[in-house]
């Protein structure tokens, strides 16, 4: 039987690696130097067709658009079992597609393709449903922080909203709202928090910022003009930002 191993993905908690074999597909994931076990994607588990997936402090969450035979689907892995059968996978509604997912500290968010944005417990219980402006981007979370990017039309740039998102589930409203201030002819490369909780974005030409909160009074701060020449590397994959430090990979050429 051949096999072959490589890697998938990795963040500032965990790292994966997929290794293929004719009738499995095992998924290995690493917090920091400890392995993690029993997060194994078999054949059957990966005909649902997963194209997302995002990894948090507690579990792997996954998801899918429809196919033949079954709606789009949302999956939640726990990386370590506090109850037999924790992990969970749903079936969203008819037409309703999954387009964006995020893993917080107690919660998993879908935002899909008729509006909403659909949060579930690391139980699988439905706990909220908003509705989002504009097309979905992207999102990302941290710990009870959520960040929703979205285009609305007729407005050039990226809208973000920040919820806070309460011990139940729920979304207790927007702490803070506006427009990414990218460069023109500049897009995204990459969001997220960092260890203080503050918003981060790294954008395709380099330019790193953060939404500092000085006396309650939010403001984009310039962290660097190009994080890449100041790394001296031609990019600079992004993975986290603390307040002392920015964790990357190092990339040449073309390399992404």
């Amino acid at each position: 039987m051949k096999t072959h191993t490589m890697p998938s993905k990795w963040n500032s908690l965990m790292a994966t690696s997929n290794r293929f074999a004719s009738a499995t597909t095992t998924v290995s994931i690493y917090l920091n130097t400890k392995r993690v076990s029993g997060c194994v994607l078999t054949t059957r588990f990966l005909q649902l067709g997963f194209t997302m997936g995002t990894l948090g402090e507690y579990g792997a969450f996954f998801a899918g658009p429809s196919m033949t035979g079954h709606p789009s689907t949302i999956s939640f892995r726990p990386f370590s079992s506090w109850a037999s059968n924790s992990e969970w996978t749903t079936s969203l509604s008819p037409g309703e597609e999954a387009l964006s997912i995020a893993v917080g500290k107690n919660f998993v968010v879908v935002c899909t393709s008729i509006g909403y944005c659909r949060f579930f417990s690391l139980s699988g219980i439905q706990t909220d449903i908003i509705s989002y402006v504009g097309s979905i981007s992207t999102m990302a979370a941290s710990g009870n922080q959520l960040v929703i990017l979205s285009v609305i039309p007729g407005i050039s740039a990226t809208h973000y909203q920040i919820l806070d998102i309460n011990d139940n589930g729920e979304s207790s409203g927007t702490q803070k709202e506006g427009y990414l201030p990218l460069k023109a002819h500049s897009h995204l490369a990459w969001v997220g928090f960092s260890n203080k909780n503050d918003l981060v974005i790294h954008d395709k030409s380099g330019r790193l910022q953060v939404l500092a909160q000085p006396f309650g009074n939010a403001s984009w701060k310039i962290i660097t003009e190009n994080l890449s020449a100041t790394a001296k590397m031609d990019w600079f994959w992004l993975i986290a930002v603390t307040d002392m430090t920015v964790i990357g990979v190092e990339c040449h050429g073309t390399e992404r």
